[in-house]
């Protein structure tokens, strides 16, 4: 009998630690029973489910439910999905019990057994409140009346101050040498808390420097030394990091200005230090119009030094006012004796200057000279110069008027001419103080371009040799 007993007992503590272990056993594979968790803050309601995970098939589950006296249970929802019956707690002071039982079949599958309506006292402290369930072996068991183990995982409430549920991203800002930075941070709106990160000040960093600058600057001449401040200052602050003296040697070179002249010679002086730069020229003079006589008025011619342009005052003479000579349009003059040129009608254009062919020197057009290409000569009954102009050239002409004048070497005989209906002619708008095609203009320009670059290359020969004497 003794020896029946010592079984018995036996067999129930083998038992009993099977239970415990399945109670406290971790959700993997095997069915478990998981309490959820939640976090809240103090006064706050929550609710926590009690879930069937791995759930095999189970026809009734009765279960103890204990949570500490921080929490308030408000009331028990049992899932309708569950089927068959379930019980309400006679109380809702822990412990609790929740029971549910279905006589006509197992319920398979994870669900939701219950979920629990909790309320958080407002004299809680913070921290974890542990919400956790047990079962006895014969209260969880199939429709054919077999046990059913479940392991089960606890839940809990965390009671906190804040959850913290608005927050800012708050970005890193770097250390500069003027001012402090911080790490990347979030801090909660409500409660002012660093959450995740650090709002700590950085170390200031180094000075950045910039570009080397120029200060104080003594600009050197040709026999005397400059100087200057070479300065770094830091682009961030702008604090003087280093601050250096140079030196700026010599130029050795004499800077020429213009032209110095008497009446005897030309020179030219250093810009600096106002020493002559080579040996005096004497002037290589050429007669030159200053300016041109018209009708109206006397004009002047003297000596011009073709180098440095002096004028020799003692060989100015006036130059007689121009002899005004008439002249009328002998071709291609309208109803009204107006001097036209009308492109759509193609006549020719002739002037009958009142003076002897002979003394005709050119014939000139809004001041430019016209080529004789463009134009013939001949003489009348009188002897008087008649200038007939090509066709060619007047389709170059724009329309609107043009001064025409015929020159000889002691006057001039002056006219207007008018172009109209001239859609081919250049695009110089020559009525508004334009240049007519006075000749070929592409051989002008390239003899222009020529003369340039000969001029261009003179000088530089002139200057070098200059230098080379200095030296």
């Amino acid at each position: 009998m003794k020896k029946v007993l010592a079984i018995l007992l036996a067999v129930a503590l083998i038992a009993t630690l099977s239970i415990s272990a399945v109670i406290t056993a971790s959700a993997g594979n095997d069915p478990t029973l998981v309490v959820s968790t939640e976090t809240a803050t103090k006064g706050a309601t929550k609710d926590i489910t009690i879930s069937m995970v791995n759930n095999p098939g189970v026809a009734s589950l009765k279960l103890s439910l204990t949570f500490p006296s921080d929490l308030t249970l408000n009331s028990v929802a049992y899932n309708a999905g569950l089927g068959g019956q379930s019980q309400a707690p006679a109380k809702l002071t822990s412990p609790v019990t929740l029971n549910w039982f279905n006589g006509g079949a197992n319920t398979n599958g994870d669900m939701v057994y219950a979920t629990l309506n909790f309320t958080v006292s407002n004299e809680a402290t913070e921290g974890d409140k542990a919400i956790e369930i047990s079962y006895k072996q014969d209260n969880v068991y199939n429709i054919d009346e077999e046990d059913v183990v479940f392991g089960i995982t606890n839940g809990k409430i965390t009671v906190v101050g804040c959850l913290h549920e608005h927050t800012t991203q708050v970005p890193a800002v770097p250390s500069t040498c003027k001012t402090k930075g911080h790490g990347a941070y979030t801090k909660c709106d409500d409660c002012g808390a660093i959450i995740e990160g650090s709002d700590a000040e950085l170390d200031l960093a180094d000075h950045t420097p910039g570009a080397a600058t120029k200060e104080n600057v003594v600009d050197a001449t040709c026999a005397v030394a400059g100087s200057y401040t070479e300065v770094i200052k830091c682009t961030v602050c702008g604090e003087t990091i280093s601050s250096e003296t140079k030196e700026i040697k010599a130029t050795g070179n004499h800077t020429a200005g213009d032209w110095k002249s008497d009446s005897g010679a030309h020179w030219k002086e250093c810009t600096v230090c106002k020493q002559v730069i080579g040996e005096s020229e004497s002037h290589d003079f050429e007669e030159k119009i200053l300016e041109e006589a018209t009708t109206e008025k006397e004009g002047k011619k003297a000596n011009v030094c073709k180098v440095c342009g002096y004028v020799d005052e003692e060989s100015i003479v006036t130059i007689p006012k121009l002899v005004s000579y008439d002249v009328e349009q002998t071709a291609g003059k309208t109803e009204e004796n107006e001097a036209v040129y009308d492109a759509d009608d193609a006549k020719a254009v002739a002037f009958t200057a009142k003076f002897a062919k002979d003394k005709l020197t050119a014939v000139k057009v809004n001041g430019q000279v016209v080529d004789p290409a463009n134009y013939d000569v001949a003489a009348d009954d009188q002897g008087n110069a008649v200038v007939t102009f090509k066709e060619d050239y007047l389709k170059t002409l724009g329309n609107g008027d043009y001064t025409v004048a015929i020159t000889t070497d002691d006057g001039v005989a002056q006219t207007t001419l008018t172009v109209k209906n001239n859609a081919a002619a250049a695009t110089t708008d020559t009525a508004n103080g334009g240049s007519p095609v006075t000749g070929d203009n592409n051989i002008a320009l390239l003899i222009a371009l020529l003369l340039a670059v000969m001029a261009v290359s003179v000088g530089a020969g002139f200057v070098y040799r200059r230098r080379k004497e200095n030296d």
